[in-house]
């Protein structure tokens, strides 16, 4: 009399794989939830930084040459008067945005709780069907190759942070927006004042004007 075959199961419908499978998920997401809004946010913003000064001291430095000392200090009273105006609120757009950050954080996490929910699911299923047809829970733990498991999970996950902070640091941190070039080409075309009749002085202030008007659209930006 031959002897019956035991059917193996393909690996994909295990309940170890899919463990495995939202067990790596769960872990890496919230690695990168953690690394954006306490590392990343902070890279972004110190780059955006960068980005402004860079761009500020070589239009300063035009403006230096096409303007006497007398406008330069009109030049600067203006400026004076909106960087206090701006003070003004900087105190409260900067609260907002701290209170925004920690809303989407707690968002994320919520997200996050969702991957916990399958994952507890799966393993419940995995219970169930173990007790139902080996007739007791005795080494159902075992049976999910938990080793196997565990030891996947920490390889995916330190390659994982390694590529990531090497990722940020080495790429997108030497990022730019825009060239210095394509940022004085925005400024003029922003103002219009190619296509006005004016003296230089004035054509001046409307490019300072544009400037500023940029740079609040960009805090705006950074605050929503």
């Amino acid at each position: 009399m031959q002897r019956a075959k035991t059917m193996v199961p393909l690996y994909w419908t295990t309940s170890s794989f899919w463990i495995a499978v939202f067990l790596n998920i769960l872990v890496v997401s919230l690695f990168e939830t953690i690394f954006y809004f306490y590392y990343a946010t902070t890279l972004e913003k110190e780059v955006l930084e960068n980005d402004v000064d860079r761009y500020t001291d070589l239009f300063a430095r035009q403006i230096q040459h096409t303007v006497t000392d007398k406008e330069r200090e009109r030049l600067v009273a203006r400026l004076q008067k909106a960087v206090d105006n701006l003070d003004a609120d900087a105190e409260a757009s900067t609260a907002k945005h701290r209170r925004d950050k920690r809303r989407l954080f707690v968002q994320a996490i919520v997200y996050e709780s969702v991957i916990v929910g399958v994952l507890l699911l799966v393993l419940a299923i995995s219970a169930i069907r173990w007790y139902m047809t080996k007739d007791g829970m005795r080494g159902w733990f075992a049976s999910l190759h938990m080793k196997h498991i565990l030891l996947e999970l920490l390889l995916v996950f330190i390659l994982y942070v390694v590529f990531d902070f090497l990722y940020v640091n080495f790429v997108m941190k030497k990022w730019q927006s825009m060239r210095a070039t394509e940022f004085q080409k925005n400024i003029i075309e922003g103002s219009g004042i190619q296509m006005r009749t004016m003296p230089a002085i004035e054509r001046t202030y409307t490019a300072i004007s544009s400037v500023l008007s940029y740079f609040k659209e960009k805090q705006e930006c950074v605050d929503q």
